[in-house]
């Protein structure tokens, strides 16, 4: 039993997708994912974190660098392969909960069968969820939303070609703000039980 949730940004998708893997007695990776790229890769954990959902950005300047360096690998494109390859061991191997880093999409490109989740939510129940779940960073708050989501969506399109977020890419679709986490919680435990 493999559950890959996706999610936009403040949606409870973190806590959700913990509690499933609670109530189903399996394993949940999300950080402890993060933990065993950066131990694999040799870079910081915080450096891993900070890039889990960007894309690098190069200049012309960083093409002429690295063009004749043939054994150069961009950091960015070196953290996905690895992060790649250790989501689709978890998949083949143990029952598990996965958050993000389009896992999803990975393990249906490998054949390994899982129930994709994407959780969304309005604008205004995220925007109260950030004020109430996060700090203050001076940003406003719906531009943090849809920074975040950009990085999310841009990320997902560069590495799977795919559409994050568009409903046929997953198999069950919720929206946090409307059904509450309780109701979330449930319903996936029920359908990863079917």
């Amino acid at each position: 039993m493999v559950i890959t949730i996706s999610r936009q940004f403040a949606t409870g998708g973190h806590t959700i997708a913990q509690r499933v893997a609670e109530k189903l007695g399996i394993a949940f990776y999300d950080k402890e994912l993060v933990n065993r790229v950066a131990e694999q890769s040799g870079f910081d954990v915080d450096f891993v974190t900070r890039q889990g959902e960007y894309i690098g950005s190069k200049s012309l300047l960083f093409d002429i660098v690295t063009r004749n360096r043939a054994s150069y690998e961009d950091p960015t494109d070196k953290l996905f392969r690895i992060q790649k390859q250790i989501i689709l061991e978890l998949g083949a191997k143990e029952d598990c909960v996965i958050v993000g880093r389009c896992a999803g999409f990975l393990l249906q490109e490998a054949g390994i069968d899982c129930l994709r989740v994407f959780i969304g939510a309005d604008m205004d129940y995220r925007k109260a969820y950030v004020q109430s779940h996060y700090e203050d960073t001076g940003v406003p708050v719906e531009k943090r939303l849809k920074e975040r989501d950009s990085h999310r969506q841009s990320y997902v399109q560069h590495y799977t070609g795919a559409v994050w977020g568009e409903r046929e890419n997953y198999n069950l679709c919720l929206d946090s703000g409307k059904l509450g986490e309780d109701a979330c919680v449930d319903i996936i435990v029920r359908a990863a039980q079917k």
